[in-house]
């Protein structure tokens, strides 16, 4: 069989993003996101009486599932690999911190929830795609310059959360993403496809591309739905786009870059960042049996929403009618009566000439409002908790009537699971990003050593300096799905102060820094201005007791194991 034409092979990749969008369209059902985006943003109808089912259950399970504080522990699954899986776990822990994952967790558990199915992309050193040639030299080849236009020396990256040399994870919007049809998870994905949307200027400079010589601003964008708004197209008039379709595909191990109106690839390289499967990773709360676009909760309750809606703008159009209205004869009153009838003074007097039944001649009329409309609403809302699995308590409410302690806690028991449900299937996403993270320093942090400070094994803390590949191993990550629990400040302090009475007097344990948790309880004290410093505190002269001083990682093991058998013949009561 021939080899393909570049140009044919360009075609089949159109061809296949455009039967991909197609898949997206039918499945993830794209044209009702704006409707539930407009839901969540409270934009109904004018004439509209809204109560925002979207918004109010969104913001009760969204701070319930995203983790505050996102930290995995590791394990190791080989002997004498128990000091690298702390250096592993303490890297691990510093790069989630430092890469914004918070944040990027809770945007996907959004979209979760509004859309059906969140998207995340992890990538190293580069926004837009890393590049080995583009070496820097300060990095000691573990990043590169490609954020920089290398001539004006101005950006052309602007997320100030990835930087050279360092791995990233970012949400994306779920209209950008691209899977062929069938595909049911990014794991089986044979590729992948993703649309970014980038100024004309920078895709030129970006020395990552090539064949830009005919390559022209976009005019129109392929995506439908959502994104695809009046904003776009006036920008469009005064500034230019590129509309970029990144591709990774799985079976070349490639990454492709294509402009659907431009007759050439911008970029055909060998992905390095497909380490163990695809950069990708994705978030659903309500699995589909056959697609990869699932149904989100929003779309769940869409039908109650637009019920309860329509129940409160029947109420409120009731109440605007519900005045009193009088019913006379004509020319019954004259223009002072009628004054007299109509002014707000109590007891007002007014005299009528007439012969027959005065209720015949003015009688009162008052509308009336129907009493099911308020029953029938909170049913409505009642149906949304039972589809969502909340129940009053779930959305800092009480429960009513009276309720045993047994009864309460069955109830919250069953509204609790469908929450750990959803906090567990996030657990599960930052285990698998903290993964990714570790591969990626095992394969790129190749050049310059590192250092860390780690607690050993005798319970001290000493600084180890390694090299991405001396600590690659085979770990078991946890992630402890409680850490998404919301915990206030009361709570938070009881626990300190629970824990610094239970462990007051271990010599095992450091007393300054337990001193030093509690006091950061109460906000308006300085624990570093307080909590006396001891020795172990400073940093000593020797190797691993000082970041100037660090142990080889392969060394460390030894030392610290030497250290610690020196201070028990010497009678240490802490070891």
């Amino acid at each position: 069989m021939a080899e393909k034409t570049k140009r044919e092979q360009l075609q089949e990749w159109k061809d296949r993003i455009e039967l991909g969008i197609l898949y997206q369209n039918e499945y993830g059902q794209t044209d009702k996101w704006e409707l539930y985006e407009k839901m969540y943003r409270n934009r109904f109808s004018r004439g509209t009486l809204p109560v925002n089912l979207i918004f109010a259950f969104g913001k009760s399970m969204i701070p319930r599932v995203y983790f505050r504080n996102p930290r995995v522990t590791l394990t190791a699954l080989k002997p004498g690999f128990s000091l690298k899986a702390i250096t592993n776990q303490r890297v691990c822990n510093w790069l989630l911190d430092e890469t914004g994952i918070k944040k990027e967790m809770k945007k996907l558990v959004f979209d979760a929830f509004l859309y059906g199915t969140g998207v995340g992309k992890i990538g190293y050193d580069s926004e837009f795609g890393y590049d080995e040639e583009q070496t820097n030299p300060i990095l000691d080849g573990q990043g590169t310059l490609s954020q920089f236009d290398k001539k004006t020396e101005e950006y052309l990256e602007y997320n100030v959360n990835i930087k050279p040399g360092m791995p990233w994870f970012l949400r994306m919007r779920p209209i950008d993403f691209i899977v062929p049809w069938g595909t049911q998870d990014v794991y089986s994905a044979p590729w992948i496809a993703h649309r970014i949307m980038r100024p004309y200027d920078d895709v030129m400079a970006d020395k990552k591309y090539e064949n830009k010589q005919d390559l022209k601003p976009s005019k129109i964008i392929a995506c439908k739905g959502a994104q695809e708004d009046e904003v776009y197209k006036k920008l469009t008039e005064k500034e230019k786009w590129v509309e970029l379709w990144e591709i990774r595909d799985v079976k070349n191990r490639k990454i492709y870059t294509v402009v659907m109106d431009h007759h050439k690839f911008l970029r055909e390289d060998v992905d390095s960042l497909q380490i163990e499967g695809l950069p990708i990773e994705s978030l659903v709360f309500n699995d589909d049996p056959i697609s990869f676009w699932c149904t989100s909760d929003a779309a769940y309750i869409e039908a109650q929403q637009l019920e309860l809606n329509e129940i409160r703008t029947q109420a409120q159009k009731h109440r605007e009618i519900d005045l009193l209205k009088i019913l006379a004869k004509k020319n019954t009153f004259t223009k002072e009566t009628r004054e007299r009838i109509l002014s707000g003074d109590v007891g007002a007097l007014v005299e009528i000439e007439t012969n027959e039944d005065i209720r015949s001649v003015v009688t009162p009329f008052i509308p009336h409002i129907p009493a099911d409309l308020g029953p029938i609403g909170q049913q409505v809302i009642e149906d949304v908790r039972h589809i969502l699995g909340f129940n009053r308590n779930t959305q800092g409410d009480y429960m009513t009537g009276r309720r045993t302690a047994t009864e309460a806690k069955i109830v919250q028991m069953g509204a609790d699971l469908r929450v750990d449900e959803k906090r567990d299937v996030a657990a599960d996403l930052l285990k698998d990003i903290a993964r990714k993270y570790l591969q990626f320093v095992w394969t790129f942090w190749k050049g310059q050593k590192k250092v860390v400070d780690i607690v050993g094994p005798d319970g001290m803390v000493h600084w180890v300096e390694f090299k991405g590949e001396e600590i690659k191993g085979e770990y078991a990550f946890r992630v402890d799905p409680e850490n998404a629990l919301p915990i206030n400040t009361m709570t938070r302090r009881e626990e300190a102060k629970e824990l610094y009475m239970m462990t007051r007097g271990d010599p095992t344990l450091n007393p300054a820094e337990m001193s030093k948790q509690l006091l950061q309880q109460y906000e308006w004290l300085e624990p570093d201005q307080l909590v006396m410093p001891q020795q172990q505190q400073v940093p000593q002269p020797g190797y691993g007791n000082n970041p100037d001083q660090p142990l080889p990682i392969g060394d460390a093991s030894d030392v610290i194991m030497k250290r610690l058998q020196e201070r028990k013949a010497q009678g240490d009561a802490s070891v």
